[in-house]
Protein backbone atom coordinates (compact mmCIF):
# COMPACT_ATOMS: atom_id res chain seq x y z
CA UNK A 1 0.00 0.00 0.00
CA UNK A 2 1.30 3.21 -1.19
CA UNK A 3 1.76 6.09 1.53
CA UNK A 4 3.47 8.65 0.03
CA UNK A 5 5.52 9.68 -3.31
CA UNK A 6 8.14 12.24 -3.34
CA UNK A 7 11.43 12.73 -5.29
CA UNK A 8 14.69 11.37 -3.52
CA UNK A 9 16.34 14.83 -2.81
CA UNK A 10 13.47 15.96 -0.73
CA UNK A 11 13.72 12.67 0.83
CA UNK A 12 16.97 13.32 1.73
CA UNK A 13 16.52 16.46 3.22
CA UNK A 14 13.51 15.15 5.80
CA UNK A 15 16.19 12.63 6.71
CA UNK A 16 19.07 14.86 6.93
CA UNK A 17 16.80 17.22 9.16
CA UNK A 18 15.45 14.46 11.27
CA UNK A 19 19.25 13.26 12.00
CA UNK A 20 20.04 16.29 13.68
CA UNK A 21 17.21 15.90 15.98
CA UNK A 22 18.14 12.09 16.73
CA UNK A 23 19.35 11.91 20.36
CA UNK A 24 23.17 11.48 20.79
CA UNK A 25 22.99 10.24 24.16
CA UNK A 26 23.10 6.66 24.77
CA UNK A 27 21.74 6.53 28.11
CA UNK A 28 18.98 7.54 27.09
CA UNK A 29 16.22 6.52 23.82
CA UNK A 30 14.87 8.16 21.20
CA UNK A 31 18.02 7.20 18.84
CA UNK A 32 15.86 6.05 15.87
CA UNK A 33 13.23 7.91 13.48
CA UNK A 34 9.94 7.10 14.60
CA UNK A 35 7.78 6.29 11.42
CA UNK A 36 3.77 6.71 12.33
CA UNK A 37 0.60 6.36 10.72
CA UNK A 38 -2.17 6.85 13.03
CA UNK A 39 -5.45 7.67 11.85
CA UNK A 40 -4.77 8.13 7.85
CA UNK A 41 -1.82 10.81 9.26
CA UNK A 42 1.47 9.41 7.88
CA UNK A 43 4.47 11.27 9.85
CA UNK A 44 8.19 11.15 10.04
CA UNK A 45 9.31 12.20 13.86
CA UNK A 46 12.92 12.64 15.52
CA UNK A 47 13.39 13.86 19.35
CA UNK A 48 16.32 14.34 21.79
CA UNK A 49 14.38 16.15 24.34
CA UNK A 50 15.62 19.38 23.91
CA UNK A 51 14.20 19.67 20.10
CA UNK A 52 11.91 17.74 18.07
CA UNK A 53 10.99 17.70 14.41
CA UNK A 54 7.63 16.31 12.90
CA UNK A 55 6.94 15.79 9.55
CA UNK A 56 3.80 15.09 7.62
CA UNK A 57 3.83 13.30 4.63
CA UNK A 58 0.46 12.28 4.44
CA UNK A 59 -2.83 13.39 5.01
CA UNK A 60 -6.44 11.39 5.11
CA UNK A 61 -4.72 8.13 4.00
CA UNK A 62 -7.00 4.80 3.97
CA UNK A 63 -4.24 2.92 5.50
CA UNK A 64 -4.18 0.94 8.49
CA UNK A 65 -2.04 2.37 11.83
CA UNK A 66 1.35 2.08 12.12
CA UNK A 67 4.39 2.50 14.65
CA UNK A 68 8.06 1.80 13.66
CA UNK A 69 11.21 3.38 14.63
CA UNK A 70 14.22 3.37 12.09
CA UNK A 71 17.77 4.56 12.32
CA UNK A 72 18.33 7.41 10.30
CA UNK A 73 21.82 5.38 8.84
CA UNK A 74 18.79 2.84 7.51
CA UNK A 75 16.99 5.36 5.31
CA UNK A 76 20.26 7.11 4.04
CA UNK A 77 21.63 3.86 3.01
CA UNK A 78 18.58 2.95 0.81
CA UNK A 79 19.12 6.39 -0.87
CA UNK A 80 22.50 5.96 -1.50
CA UNK A 81 23.23 6.18 -5.69
CA UNK A 82 19.98 7.42 -6.27
CA UNK A 83 19.54 10.74 -8.35
CA UNK A 84 17.94 13.48 -6.86
CA UNK A 85 15.22 14.00 -9.07
CA UNK A 86 13.93 10.34 -8.69
CA UNK A 87 10.95 9.45 -7.56
CA UNK A 88 10.34 7.62 -4.50
CA UNK A 89 7.57 5.87 -3.19
CA UNK A 90 7.36 5.25 0.58
CA UNK A 91 4.43 2.51 1.20
CA UNK A 92 3.49 -0.32 3.80
CA UNK A 93 3.50 -4.15 3.69
CA UNK A 94 2.30 -5.92 6.94
CA UNK A 95 4.02 -3.93 9.73
CA UNK A 96 6.79 -2.69 7.92
CA UNK A 97 7.44 0.80 5.76
CA UNK A 98 8.58 -0.03 2.53
CA UNK A 99 10.91 2.40 0.17
CA UNK A 100 10.57 1.67 -3.72
CA UNK A 101 13.17 3.73 -5.76
CA UNK A 102 15.71 2.76 -8.62
CA UNK A 103 13.53 -0.26 -9.61
CA UNK A 104 14.30 -1.67 -5.61
CA UNK A 105 11.50 -2.47 -3.46
CA UNK A 106 12.72 -2.19 0.19
CA UNK A 107 11.44 -3.76 3.27
CA UNK A 108 13.01 -1.48 6.05
CA UNK A 109 13.90 -3.16 9.32
CA UNK A 110 12.23 -2.62 12.77
CA UNK A 111 14.28 -1.37 15.49
CA UNK A 112 12.30 -3.35 17.93
CA UNK A 113 14.22 -2.53 21.11
CA UNK A 114 13.43 1.42 20.73
CA UNK A 115 9.99 1.21 20.60
CA UNK A 116 9.70 1.51 24.32
CA UNK A 117 12.31 3.96 24.65
CA UNK A 118 10.71 7.10 22.48
CA UNK A 119 9.49 9.87 23.87
CA UNK A 120 8.67 13.40 22.70
CA UNK A 121 8.39 16.75 24.16
CA UNK A 122 5.07 16.81 24.99
CA UNK A 123 2.01 18.88 24.82
CA UNK A 124 2.79 22.55 23.78
CA UNK A 125 0.26 25.37 23.66
CA UNK A 126 1.72 28.07 21.37
CA UNK A 127 1.23 31.62 22.93
CA UNK A 128 1.83 34.07 20.18
CA UNK A 129 3.03 33.97 16.58
CA UNK A 130 5.88 36.75 16.11
CA UNK A 131 6.12 38.46 13.24
CA UNK A 132 9.57 38.85 12.10
CA UNK A 133 11.60 40.76 9.43
CA UNK A 134 11.91 39.07 5.83
CA UNK A 135 15.86 39.39 6.71
CA UNK A 136 15.78 37.42 10.09
CA UNK A 137 17.91 34.27 8.26
CA UNK A 138 20.72 37.02 7.99
CA UNK A 139 20.24 38.36 11.12
CA UNK A 140 20.67 34.72 12.71
CA UNK A 141 23.86 34.52 10.48
CA UNK A 142 25.24 37.60 11.59
CA UNK A 143 25.13 36.60 15.12
CA UNK A 144 25.20 32.64 15.20
CA UNK A 145 29.33 32.68 15.17
CA UNK A 146 29.33 34.73 18.59
CA UNK A 147 27.14 31.56 20.04
CA UNK A 148 28.98 30.71 23.16
CA UNK A 149 29.80 26.81 24.01
CA UNK A 150 30.84 26.83 27.59
CA UNK A 151 28.62 24.53 30.04
CA UNK A 152 29.67 26.77 33.08
CA UNK A 153 27.65 30.04 31.23
CA UNK A 154 25.27 27.64 29.65
CA UNK A 155 22.79 31.05 29.12
CA UNK A 156 25.63 32.02 26.90
CA UNK A 157 25.43 29.00 24.25
CA UNK A 158 22.28 30.87 22.18
CA UNK A 159 21.35 33.96 20.41
CA UNK A 160 18.67 36.02 22.47
CA UNK A 161 15.44 37.41 20.80
CA UNK A 162 14.63 39.85 22.90
CA UNK A 163 11.67 42.78 22.89
CA UNK A 164 11.59 45.37 25.49
CA UNK A 165 10.53 49.39 25.37
CA UNK A 166 9.56 49.35 21.85
CA UNK A 167 12.59 47.55 20.40
CA UNK A 168 13.71 44.68 19.16
CA UNK A 169 16.63 42.37 18.39
CA UNK A 170 19.02 39.37 18.51
CA UNK A 171 22.28 38.96 20.17
CA UNK A 172 24.64 36.61 20.72
CA UNK A 173 28.08 36.83 23.18
CA UNK A 174 30.62 34.32 23.94
CA UNK A 175 32.29 36.90 26.63
CA UNK A 176 35.31 37.55 24.31
CA UNK A 177 33.30 39.11 21.02
CA UNK A 178 29.52 40.02 20.39
CA UNK A 179 27.34 40.47 17.68
CA UNK A 180 23.96 42.40 18.02
CA UNK A 181 21.01 43.23 15.45
CA UNK A 182 18.34 45.71 15.76
CA UNK A 183 15.04 44.22 14.12
CA UNK A 184 11.52 45.76 13.03
CA UNK A 185 9.13 43.20 14.97
CA UNK A 186 5.71 43.82 15.82
CA UNK A 187 4.85 44.09 19.51
CA UNK A 188 3.34 40.35 20.40
CA UNK A 189 0.35 41.07 21.89
CA UNK A 190 0.53 37.85 24.76
CA UNK A 191 3.89 38.63 25.34
CA UNK A 192 4.74 42.24 25.52
CA UNK A 193 8.21 42.53 26.42
CA UNK A 194 9.84 39.42 26.60
CA UNK A 195 13.87 37.54 26.44
CA UNK A 196 13.96 34.49 24.44
CA UNK A 197 17.34 32.09 24.43
CA UNK A 198 17.40 30.13 21.55
CA UNK A 199 19.42 27.47 21.74
CA UNK A 200 22.09 27.14 19.36
CA UNK A 201 20.22 24.03 16.87
CA UNK A 202 17.27 26.17 16.38
CA UNK A 203 19.02 28.91 15.50
CA UNK A 204 20.63 26.58 12.62
CA UNK A 205 17.29 25.32 11.77
CA UNK A 206 16.04 28.68 11.29
CA UNK A 207 18.76 29.48 9.29
CA UNK A 208 17.99 26.65 6.76
CA UNK A 209 14.35 27.02 7.15
CA UNK A 210 13.28 30.54 7.76
CA UNK A 211 12.92 31.00 4.23
CA UNK A 212 9.75 29.00 4.02
CA UNK A 213 8.57 29.21 7.15
CA UNK A 214 4.68 29.44 7.37
CA UNK A 215 4.93 30.66 11.43
CA UNK A 216 7.33 31.15 14.22
CA UNK A 217 5.66 31.11 17.48
CA UNK A 218 6.36 31.31 21.21
CA UNK A 219 5.07 29.76 24.04
CA UNK A 220 4.72 29.49 27.50
CA UNK A 221 5.45 32.50 29.86
CA UNK A 222 5.12 35.62 29.47
CA UNK A 223 8.65 37.36 30.14
CA UNK A 224 10.34 33.80 29.65
CA UNK A 225 8.71 32.09 26.60
CA UNK A 226 9.91 27.92 27.13
CA UNK A 227 9.50 27.18 23.59
CA UNK A 228 9.74 28.33 19.97
CA UNK A 229 7.47 25.97 17.53
CA UNK A 230 8.57 26.94 13.90
CA UNK A 231 6.09 25.14 11.31
CA UNK A 232 7.53 25.16 7.39
CA UNK A 233 6.38 23.36 4.88
CA UNK A 234 4.94 20.44 6.44
CA UNK A 235 7.88 20.73 9.06
CA UNK A 236 6.73 21.65 13.25
CA UNK A 237 10.34 22.14 14.75
CA UNK A 238 9.92 22.57 18.91
CA UNK A 239 12.73 23.52 20.86
CA UNK A 240 13.22 24.47 24.16
CA UNK A 241 14.65 27.59 25.24
CA UNK A 242 17.91 27.51 27.41
CA UNK A 243 16.81 28.45 30.81
CA UNK A 244 18.46 31.77 31.96
CA UNK A 245 18.96 35.31 31.97
CA UNK A 246 21.14 36.78 29.30
CA UNK A 247 23.62 39.48 30.52
CA UNK A 248 22.56 43.39 29.48
CA UNK A 249 24.60 43.43 26.32
CA UNK A 250 24.20 46.92 26.43
CA UNK A 251 26.57 47.86 29.21
CA UNK A 252 29.51 46.51 26.88
CA UNK A 253 28.54 47.89 23.74
CA UNK A 254 30.45 51.45 23.18
CA UNK A 255 27.53 54.34 22.36
CA UNK A 256 29.97 57.31 20.73
CA UNK A 257 33.57 57.92 19.52
CA UNK A 258 34.45 60.47 22.47
CA UNK A 259 38.28 60.02 23.16
CA UNK A 260 38.10 56.78 20.18
CA UNK A 261 40.92 56.09 17.48
CA UNK A 262 40.31 53.88 14.63
CA UNK A 263 39.79 53.43 10.86
CA UNK A 264 37.51 52.59 8.50
CA UNK A 265 37.99 50.06 5.06
CA UNK A 266 36.79 47.87 2.61
CA UNK A 267 36.74 44.13 4.03
CA UNK A 268 38.75 43.36 0.53
CA UNK A 269 41.55 45.87 1.70
CA UNK A 270 41.51 43.89 5.22
CA UNK A 271 40.74 40.15 4.66
CA UNK A 272 44.07 38.78 2.47
CA UNK A 273 46.65 40.63 4.85
CA UNK A 274 44.69 39.81 8.05
CA UNK A 275 44.42 35.92 6.96
CA UNK A 276 48.32 35.89 6.35
CA UNK A 277 49.03 37.15 9.40
CA UNK A 278 46.88 34.65 11.60
CA UNK A 279 48.25 32.01 9.64
CA UNK A 280 51.87 33.21 10.74
CA UNK A 281 50.92 33.65 14.44
CA UNK A 282 52.43 31.15 16.30
CA UNK A 283 49.94 31.83 19.65
CA UNK A 284 46.46 30.35 19.59
CA UNK A 285 44.64 33.67 19.83
CA UNK A 286 46.84 35.27 16.83
CA UNK A 287 47.63 38.49 18.68
CA UNK A 288 47.59 41.29 16.59
CA UNK A 289 48.50 44.90 17.38
CA UNK A 290 46.78 47.24 15.44
CA UNK A 291 48.07 50.79 14.83
CA UNK A 292 46.46 53.96 13.97
CA UNK A 293 47.97 57.53 13.56
CA UNK A 294 47.87 58.80 9.09
CA UNK A 295 47.98 54.91 7.68
CA UNK A 296 47.36 51.52 9.60
CA UNK A 297 49.40 48.93 10.33
CA UNK A 298 48.98 45.46 11.80
CA UNK A 299 52.04 43.69 13.26
CA UNK A 300 52.59 40.19 15.28
CA UNK A 301 55.78 40.91 17.69
CA UNK A 302 58.49 42.01 15.65
CA UNK A 303 57.95 39.11 13.10
CA UNK A 304 55.23 40.12 10.45
CA UNK A 305 54.05 43.73 9.64
CA UNK A 306 51.20 45.14 7.33
CA UNK A 307 49.42 48.11 6.07
CA UNK A 308 46.36 48.50 5.02
CA UNK A 309 44.71 50.86 2.49
CA UNK A 310 41.66 52.95 4.40
CA UNK A 311 38.78 55.32 3.69
CA UNK A 312 39.33 57.32 6.78
CA UNK A 313 41.57 57.33 10.03
CA UNK A 314 41.16 59.06 13.53
CA UNK A 315 43.13 59.57 16.46
CA UNK A 316 46.86 58.27 17.45
CA UNK A 317 47.09 54.34 19.71
CA UNK A 318 47.42 50.92 19.22
CA UNK A 319 45.69 48.64 20.37
CA UNK A 320 45.86 44.30 20.42
CA UNK A 321 43.35 42.12 19.12
CA UNK A 322 43.11 38.48 18.47
CA UNK A 323 43.43 38.15 14.94
CA UNK A 324 41.05 35.35 14.20
CA UNK A 325 38.20 37.22 15.61
CA UNK A 326 39.33 40.33 14.25
CA UNK A 327 38.83 38.70 10.18
CA UNK A 328 35.72 36.51 11.24
CA UNK A 329 34.09 40.03 12.12
CA UNK A 330 34.92 41.53 8.34
CA UNK A 331 31.41 42.21 5.98
CA UNK A 332 30.89 38.75 4.19
CA UNK A 333 30.64 40.74 1.03
CA UNK A 334 34.78 41.90 0.66
CA UNK A 335 33.52 45.41 -0.77
CA UNK A 336 31.59 46.46 2.19
CA UNK A 337 32.59 48.45 4.51
CA UNK A 338 33.80 47.94 7.88
CA UNK A 339 34.64 50.40 10.70
CA UNK A 340 36.67 49.50 13.67
CA UNK A 341 36.23 52.09 16.56
CA UNK A 342 38.50 51.63 19.40
CA UNK A 343 39.10 53.57 23.37
CA UNK A 344 42.30 52.15 24.89
CA UNK A 345 43.76 48.97 25.96
CA UNK A 346 41.22 47.34 27.90
CA UNK A 347 38.11 48.99 26.65
CA UNK A 348 35.68 46.78 24.29
CA UNK A 349 36.20 47.65 20.79
CA UNK A 350 33.18 48.64 18.53
CA UNK A 351 32.29 47.50 15.22
CA UNK A 352 30.54 48.82 12.44
CA UNK A 353 29.03 47.94 9.19
CA UNK A 354 27.84 51.16 7.50
CA UNK A 355 25.90 49.34 4.44
CA UNK A 356 23.92 47.61 7.21
CA UNK A 357 23.34 50.56 10.09
CA UNK A 358 21.40 47.73 12.01
CA UNK A 359 24.42 46.15 12.49
CA UNK A 360 26.89 46.45 15.59
CA UNK A 361 29.34 44.13 17.10
CA UNK A 362 32.38 44.30 19.91
CA UNK A 363 35.39 42.89 20.61
CA UNK A 364 37.59 42.73 23.73
CA UNK A 365 41.11 43.95 23.29
CA UNK A 366 43.81 41.60 24.76
CA UNK A 367 45.64 42.76 27.47
CA UNK A 368 49.14 44.16 26.54
CA UNK A 369 51.92 42.14 27.80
Amino acid sequence: MDLASLNVGALRKHVSELARCVTKRTAQGNGAIQVEVKDGRFTLAACDFDQSLEIVLGDALAAPDLLQYILPSTLKRALQGLPAGEDVRLGLEGDSLTLDAGGVLLTLGRTAERDEEWADLGPVTVTEALTLPDDFSDALGFVENCIGTDKARHYLNGACLYYRQCEAGVVATDGHRLRHVTLQMKRPESFGDFSAILPQACVAFLRRNFGKADSVSLAGGRLNPLRVVIDASGYTYTARMIDGTFPDFERVIPKDRAGAFGFEATGAALKAKLGRLTKFATDESARIAIAVNSEVQASISDSALASFDTVETWGDDCISVNGHYLLDALPDNPQELFRLIAYDALAPVRIEYPEHPARVGVMMPLRPY
